[in-house]
């Protein structure tokens, strides 16, 4: 509210706001709207708007019994690299646009979540939507655990993107189009597949006789 009594002016502006980060587990993210006296219209992720009948082919479950929450699928995020403070990958998504219908008008909201970084939860390998498979090798794999310096993918140009300072575990990123990725047709999936070795550079001394 501006001005003197005889020329004041109101301007009311709806705020709508999302508590807290995206709650993450091995195979979504899920971000939570709490319930108000809106219907949500359109879902956008990045540039791309996806109808509400084709949430569920682009990896979105929808849930509207209290509010709104959406779970995305790891699938449909990006990854990214960290340093020290997060060793290994973080998924996050650039922008997720809501649209809902709210007092007869269209209101958008843009959100950027992205998933804490939990660094004892292992993921299995992720193939995303720009092309990349990721996953991590842990040392503790096996007995005697393994020397993570000698990993190889099919390809042996191919080296881990990061290595956590302890020498515990590393991350690959590897593309689906190179590095020795082969793929094959599963009915209506594509299978993508590649190949870690380590070598046992401290095998004793043995013998062989015939």
């Amino acid at each position: 509210t501006y001005g003197p009594p005889e020329r004041r002016l109101t301007v009311e502006s709806r705020m709508l706001c999302a508590p807290g980060p995206a709650v993450c587990n091995g195979t979504h993210m899920t971000v939570v709207i709490p319930a108000f006296p809106g219907t949500l219209k359109a879902v956008g992720i990045e540039d791309k708007t996806i109808p509400m009948d084709q949430l569920q082919e682009n990896g979105i479950a929808l849930d509207t019994k209290r509010g709104v929450k959406l779970h995305v699928s790891r699938e449909v995020l990006k990854f990214r690299l960290h340093g020290e403070s997060c060793p290994g990958v973080q998924s996050y998504m650039s922008a997720l646009k809501l649209a809902f219908q709210f007092h007869g008008e269209i209101v958008a909201m843009v959100m950027h979540p992205e998933c804490p970084c939990d660094q004892h939860i292992p993921l299995a390998a992720v193939c995303t939507q720009d092309g990349y498979m990721d996953f991590q090798v842990l040392a503790d794999s096996t007995v005697p655990p393994l020397d993570l310096d000698t990993l190889k993918l099919r390809d042996p140009a191919c080296k881990p993107a990061f290595k956590s300072s302890l020498n515990d575990r590393v991350w690959f990123h590897v593309p689906l189009s190179g590095c020795g990725t082969r793929y094959w047709l599963d009915g209506e999936k594509i299978i993508y597949e590649n190949e870690v070795r380590a070598l046992w550079t401290d095998l004793p001394l043995r013998r062989i006789s015939r």
